[in-house]
Protein backbone atom coordinates (compact mmCIF):
# COMPACT_ATOMS: atom_id res chain seq x y z
CA UNK A 1 0.00 0.00 0.00
CA UNK A 2 1.26 3.72 -0.71
CA UNK A 3 1.32 6.30 1.46
CA UNK A 4 0.15 9.56 0.36
CA UNK A 5 1.73 12.72 1.49
CA UNK A 6 0.43 16.35 1.62
CA UNK A 7 2.15 18.85 -0.53
CA UNK A 8 2.51 21.90 1.87
CA UNK A 9 1.94 22.69 6.10
CA UNK A 10 -1.73 23.03 5.12
CA UNK A 11 -1.42 26.72 5.60
CA UNK A 12 -4.64 29.21 5.52
CA UNK A 13 -7.55 28.40 2.94
CA UNK A 14 -8.01 30.67 0.29
CA UNK A 15 -10.75 33.17 0.83
CA UNK A 16 -14.24 33.05 -1.02
CA UNK A 17 -14.70 36.09 -3.47
CA UNK A 18 -17.87 34.48 -5.40
CA UNK A 19 -19.92 37.49 -3.13
CA UNK A 20 -17.84 39.91 -3.75
CA UNK A 21 -19.52 42.06 -6.77
CA UNK A 22 -23.04 41.54 -5.25
CA UNK A 23 -21.07 43.32 -2.64
CA UNK A 24 -19.45 45.83 -4.42
CA UNK A 25 -22.94 46.81 -6.07
CA UNK A 26 -24.93 47.03 -2.59
CA UNK A 27 -22.02 49.19 -1.72
CA UNK A 28 -22.69 51.59 -4.41
CA UNK A 29 -26.36 51.63 -4.46
CA UNK A 30 -26.42 52.34 -0.71
CA UNK A 31 -23.70 55.19 -1.57
CA UNK A 32 -25.23 56.36 -4.71
CA UNK A 33 -28.75 57.12 -3.08
CA UNK A 34 -27.31 58.32 0.33
CA UNK A 35 -24.85 60.63 -1.19
CA UNK A 36 -25.90 64.42 -1.50
CA UNK A 37 -24.95 66.96 -3.97
CA UNK A 38 -23.60 70.08 -3.51
CA UNK A 39 -25.38 73.05 -4.56
CA UNK A 40 -22.98 75.85 -5.46
CA UNK A 41 -23.52 79.31 -6.99
CA UNK A 42 -22.74 79.74 -10.81
CA UNK A 43 -19.31 81.70 -11.31
CA UNK A 44 -19.89 82.17 -14.96
CA UNK A 45 -23.31 83.68 -16.40
CA UNK A 46 -24.32 81.67 -19.58
CA UNK A 47 -27.22 83.60 -21.71
CA UNK A 48 -28.58 81.20 -24.07
CA UNK A 49 -29.80 82.56 -27.32
CA UNK A 50 -33.10 82.86 -27.84
CA UNK A 51 -35.38 82.01 -30.87
CA UNK A 52 -37.36 85.05 -32.89
CA UNK A 53 -39.67 83.42 -34.60
CA UNK A 54 -41.01 79.39 -34.74
CA UNK A 55 -42.06 77.74 -37.95
CA UNK A 56 -42.94 74.42 -38.78
CA UNK A 57 -40.23 72.69 -41.24
CA UNK A 58 -42.14 71.19 -44.42
CA UNK A 59 -38.73 68.11 -44.75
CA UNK A 60 -38.13 66.65 -41.87
CA UNK A 61 -35.59 64.40 -43.15
CA UNK A 62 -33.24 67.42 -43.67
CA UNK A 63 -32.56 66.90 -39.93
CA UNK A 64 -31.77 63.40 -39.11
CA UNK A 65 -28.58 62.39 -38.73
CA UNK A 66 -27.32 59.88 -41.19
CA UNK A 67 -23.43 59.22 -42.35
CA UNK A 68 -22.35 61.33 -45.45
CA UNK A 69 -22.68 58.25 -47.24
CA UNK A 70 -25.94 57.20 -46.59
CA UNK A 71 -27.14 60.45 -48.15
CA UNK A 72 -27.99 59.06 -51.58
CA UNK A 73 -28.11 55.93 -53.18
CA UNK A 74 -26.09 55.62 -55.98
CA UNK A 75 -25.94 52.57 -59.21
CA UNK A 76 -22.86 51.81 -60.32
CA UNK A 77 -22.88 49.66 -63.26
CA UNK A 78 -19.71 48.12 -65.25
CA UNK A 79 -19.66 46.91 -68.56
CA UNK A 80 -17.22 44.94 -69.61
CA UNK A 81 -16.39 44.42 -73.99
CA UNK A 82 -14.86 41.50 -74.51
Amino acid sequence: MAKFERKGKGGQPKINTASLPDVVFMLLFFFMTVTTLRETEQLVIVKVPEASEVAKMERKDLTSARPPWACRRVTVRIHVSS
